[in-house]
């Protein structure tokens, strides 16, 4: 609790602190809004990892959840709604924010600050998790430099063979 204040702190975001297994909506330094939402800590000790959803051409992050008192604009679409609770039931942090391109698509100029921002956003609240890219569509390519998608790809072949 006391860390995740801090980033709040720290980072210039809005955020509460809520119980595990509750959506939580978080805005950015650049007026994102990041969506998230731990698995049950009945059910598991930890988190297994963190996935950041990347939605397709047309979509949003709010394609993930239902319409709740912390998200009444959330339409949660079937597959999204899957997604999200597969994720959950496997023990991982499930997390997504929508795109600013035209149509929803992604930008790869835009979207690039957003994206560091909510990455590193995702690591100060989960500093010891592997954090894990999940693309549909255009949210397969997402806005990043070669750089950071070589390393990316390094950590979770990495993570992958040493399970």
């Amino acid at each position: 609790m006391i860390g995740w204040l801090l980033m709040c702190v720290v980072a210039g975001v809005h955020c509460l602190a809520v119980a595990s297994g509750e959506l939580v909506i978080v805005e950015t330094p650049s007026e994102k809004q990041l969506y998230y939402e731990e698995p049950s800590m009945q059910k598991f000790s930890k988190p297994t990892g963190v996935l950041l959803a990347m939605h397709g051409c047309g979509h949003s992050a709010r394609d993930f959840w239902t319409s709740s008192e912390t998200c009444p604009g959330c339409y949660g679409l079937p597959i999204g709604l899957t997604t999200t609770k597969e994720a959950l039931s496997r023990g991982y942090v499930f997390a997504s924010f929508s795109s600013s391109g035209p149509n929803g698509c992604w930008s790869k100029y835009a979207d690039l600050m957003a994206l560091h921002e909510v990455m590193d956003l995702l690591r100060i609240k989960f500093p010891r998790l592997p954090l894990y890219l999940y693309g549909v569509s255009s949210g397969t390519h997402p806005p990043l430099p070669p750089s950071l998608a070589t390393l990316i790809a390094h950590c979770v072949v990495a993570n992958a063979l040493s399970r």
